[in-house]
């Protein structure tokens, strides 16, 4: 499993999470979950973004890290100044062959 997340503590966050073969787009506010997810694919979901305001918080995917397909938009229902960014990657049995997971130019920017 591989998870990027955006979170206020562990009742509230936005996040990516890759897992059994599909990539998930999910929050969880107030300890209520949503999610959109679909088949991964390592090319066409190389570059992940998660993009929010005030109005939005918005999941991407991208194969270039150029040309950016929206996957999932929600309005958010918590305070977005004060979240952390979360990444992980393991198993959470023994496995053979468990891949890797490359984390690489995670840039975080607030925007006025």
């Amino acid at each position: 499993m591989t998870l990027f997340a955006a979170a206020l503590d562990g009742g509230n966050w936005f996040g990516f999470r890759v897992q059994s073969g599909r990539i998930h787009f999910e929050s969880r506010v107030a300890g209520a979950p949503s999610e959109k997810d679909s088949v991964y694919d390592p090319a066409r979901h190389r570059f992940w973004r998660l993009r929010a305001n005030n109005l939005m918080v918005i999941w991407e995917t991208s194969a270039d890290g150029k040309s950016w397909k929206i996957e999932n938009a929600e309005t958010p229902e918590i305070p977005l100044s004060d979240l952390t960014l979360a990444l992980s990657a393991g198993t959470t049995a023994a496995v053979e062959a468990p891949g890797r997971a490359i984390f690489d130019n995670v840039l975080v920017e607030r925007q006025p």
